[in-house]
């Protein structure tokens, strides 16, 4: 959820989209940490992607920005906590029963390179969220510069087929 700051030259994200990118790379964490194997990451970008949602960073997006927003989560921290993804389904437990493990800052920089690095090596094209034509395909409510700021899609679109 840390992406949906304002950033010069990037568009804030929805809350729901950097949700997605941060369990995207949450899991690049994952792996770094021994915690899931590369499989695992791979099905959770696959999944994540196959929603509908935003896997990667936005081009324009620092890393230092990122990092410094993750130490202001609500209070300042030194060390972020996360959830970990084990496997699809199952959250890291460590032994003392939780799930929330301190991750060093070095290693959430680590994640976030793996992840820009995979962003700069996709070749999918972006997922369209904000236009009217991307909403109509779904179904779904979008953000518009309009003074009401919401526009609800009526047209269901069932024969449409999604790639």
């Amino acid at each position: 959820e840390h992406l949906s700051f304002h950033t010069r030259g990037v568009s804030p994200l929805l809350h729901g989209e950097a949700v997605a990118i941060g369990m995207a790379v949450t899991a690049e964490v994952g792996k770094i940490l021994g915690v899931c194997d590369q499989a695992t990451v791979d099905d959770h970008y696959k999944y994540i992607s196959q929603a509908g949602l935003p896997v990667f960073v936005p081009n324009g997006l620092p890393i230092d920005a990122i990092q410094t927003k993750l130490c202001y989560d609500k209070h300042y921290v030194k060390k972020p906590t996360m959830g970990l993804l084990q496997e699809v389904g199952h959250m890291h437990c460590q032994e003392n029963g939780s799930y929330a493990v301190e991750v060093d800052n070095d290693v959430i920089e680590a994640a976030l390179r793996a992840h820009m690095r995979r962003r700069d090596s996709s070749y999918s094209k972006p997922t369209d969220l904000y236009t009217l034509d991307a909403a109509c395909k779904v179904g779904r409510h979008i953000r518009t510069n309009s003074p009401s700021s919401v526009v609800a899609d009526t047209n269901t679109n069932e024969d449409w087929d999604p790639p």
